[in-house]
Parts: C-alpha cells; structure tokens; sequence
C-alpha cells in the first residue's frame, strides 16, 4: 500500500530540530532573571563612604532581591507586600531606587503582567541610562514586547543593546535575540548574517556557541 504521508527533507528536519530548540528555551533565552541579577550584583561599585541612610538602603534593596529571587515560591499575601517595599523603595534616590525599578519588572514579568514589567523596566533605564542594570532592562523590555506581541518593538529595542552596549553579558544575548526572530519570521538570510555577527564579534559568549551550532544546521 503507497504511504499517504511525504518523508521530510533534510532541511525541513534541521528546520523543525531548530525550532523546536526555540520553542523549548524561549523564556530562558528573553529574560535576565533575578538570578542571573545576584552574580552581576559583585561589578557595582560601592562608595565607602555611605552614610547610614544610604547603607540601610542598599541593604534593603539586597533583602528584597533575595525575595525576589524565591518569588514563585511565595504565597499571594507576600507577594503583594514585596510589590509594595518595591514601589516604596522605588521613591528613594540613587542605585537602591534604580534596581527597585529593575526588581519590580521582574516581578511583573513573572506574573505575566508584561505591560506593567516593560514600564518598570524602561522606568529603570530611564532613571540611568548608563548603568549595567540599563542594558539587562532594555532586553527584559524587548522580552516584554516579544510577549505581547510587539515583534517591531521588540527587535529596536535589541538593537538598542547591540549598538549602544556591547559588553558581552547583553550586547551577544541582543544579537542572538535578534537573529532568533529572524529566523521565526522566515527570513533565514538575515537570521544567518546576525548569527555569523554574533560568533565574530563575542567568540567566547555561550550564545556565540549557540549560533555556532545553529549555523551548521542552516
């Protein structure tokens, strides 16, 4: 009896193995978690001479990240209070006041209130443009967009990052997220230059192996 079904091509099977690869690390690759927020938390610099006000601040801010940290494992009563020490640490002055914003987003973003996280994340870049916690936030922001469907929002805000910070950490993630949706929407020439950008320009990033390997099967 003749088989009903066409055998797929070897490029339709590498394809589907990629985007399957996408469809499984998807969160993991749209947004910085809180996580990742505690072994970056060592390049700040700390002026020794805080005053007491100050250094209460920054210790508040670290208790709540850790809070933040455990989010999902928190019942709906304590969620609602770190939400709220968020937004009264938010009304403070300096860094403690800057990553409240930056902690809010991600707690919106965990929710799933997309809107609200991208506003507490532009919030954050607003305040300082120039910090690290500026670049981690325009790529959780472009996250955000990808979430509610902003696509064209989502790829200038990645392009934000890949042209005005390049340290490695964001500027490779931006390419890779870029190049992602490139992909997804179809067109695999613009997918393959980004990627190759991303493998010339981080050779050592974990999403330049990515795009390696992503590459070879392209």
């Amino acid at each position: 009896m003749a088989k009903n079904t066409k055998e797929l091509t070897t490029e339709q099977k590498l394809q589907n193995n990629i985007s399957g690869f996408f469809q499984r690390n998807l969160r993991l690759l749209v947004i910085c978690c809180a996580a990742i927020l505690v072994v970056v938390l060592a390049v700040v610099i700390i002026s020794v001479s805080m005053n007491k006000a100050s250094d209460k601040a920054m210790i508040n801010i670290q208790d709540l990240e850790n809070k933040v940290v455990t989010y999902n494992t928190l019942d709906a009563d304590n969620k609602a209070s770190l939400l709220a020490d968020l937004e009264k640490a938010e009304q403070g002055k300096g860094y403690p006041a800057i990553k409240a914003s930056y902690l809010k987003g991600l707690v919106y973003y965990l929710d799933e209130k997309y809107q609200d996280a991208y506003n507490a994340f532009m919030n954050c870049v607003d305040r300082d443009s120039k910090s690290y916690l500026a670049a981690l936030s325009l790529v959780n922001a472009a996250a955000c967009q990808e979430s509610l469907g902003n696509t064209a929002s989502a790829l200038d805000l990645y392009t934000r990052v890949s042209n005005n910070y390049e340290i490695s950490a964001v500027g490779s993630k931006a390419l890779f997220n870029t190049a992602r949706i490139y992909y997804q929407q179809g067109n695999m020439e613009l997918a393959k230059t980004v990627f190759s950008q991303l493998v010339d320009k981080y050779p050592t990033s974990e999403y330049s192996a990515l795009a390696n390997d992503i590459l070879v099967l392209m």
